[in-house]
């Protein structure tokens, strides 16, 4: 391809962008929460034996699955990740260290509870 058929191209995508902001930040969009989605059962698949469950309940429901910092501690290291996303991202960039579990929502709570007692 030549320097001319690239400036073209790149020209081209400029003017499509401008005209279509909405179809390309619903695509954004939508790929980006895919992604997100396939990162979260990644990380919760590792952390449960076989498919994503609460470790207390065994609920099997991934919409309510969320990972929990077995020793505490998961306040101050998601403000250093500064995201909440970002716990998938670095756990798997972190090769899935140990110190985490598969919890859902309303169990992590109760521990949360438990723990300020």
């Amino acid at each position: 391809m030549s320097l001319k058929d690239l400036v073209a191209r790149k020209e081209y995508y400029k003017k499509w962008v401008l005209e279509n902001k909405e179809k390309q930040s619903t695509y954004k969009r939508n790929w980006s929460k895919k992604k997100n989605a396939r990162l979260k059962t990644t990380v919760l698949t590792h952390y449960s034996i076989e498919t994503p469950a609460c470790a207390h309940c065994g609920i099997t429901d991934i919409d309510v699955l969320t990972i929990d910092h077995i020793n505490g501690g998961g306040t101050k290291h998601r403000r250093e990740l500064k995201s909440w996303g970002s716990i998938y991202r670095w756990l798997v960039t972190n090769t899935f260290p140990a110190g985490f579990q598969v919890l859902c929502f309303n169990c992590n709570f109760k521990k949360h509870l438990a723990e300020k007692s």
